[in-house]
């Protein structure tokens, strides 16, 4: 995996030459689709990663879990909290998918799907 601040830093330098695996992180440690996302969120923090791969059963890429993903979680006490009046000027669609973005349980669930992969 290669984290946005490796990348930032290689453009500021302008340094085109530059290759994925010579920035690149090699021992990141991945999670299945159906890990639980605070388990998900736990194993980020403790190796310090703004991302984790997600592998499917056959250990296929089949997405990546990011921070942003992890925003607004209930069980993470993250999710948004909004003032009872905007309700009524919020549609009921993107309340329900506030709600269900808050609400789910498996990286699978939050992931950012088919990622790009380089190599």
């Amino acid at each position: 995996m290669v984290a946005a601040c490796c990348i930032i830093a290689s453009i500021k330098q302008k340094d085109t030459g530059t290759k994925a695996a010579e920035i690149m992180t090699r021992d990141v440690s991945p999670v299945q689709s159906n890990t639980p996302i605070a388990e998900a969120a736990a194993k980020m923090a403790e190796a310090r990663f703004g991302g984790l791969p997600v592998l499917d059963d056959s250990g296929a890429l089949t997405g990546i879990v990011t921070e942003d993903d992890l925003l607004r979680r209930v069980e993470l006490g993250t999710s948004p909290h909004h003032p009872a009046w905007l309700s009524f000027f919020r549609s009921p669609g993107l309340a329900a998918a506030d709600y269900v973005r808050a609400h789910t349980r498996t990286s699978e669930d939050i992931m950012t799907p088919d990622p790009s992969v380089v190599g």
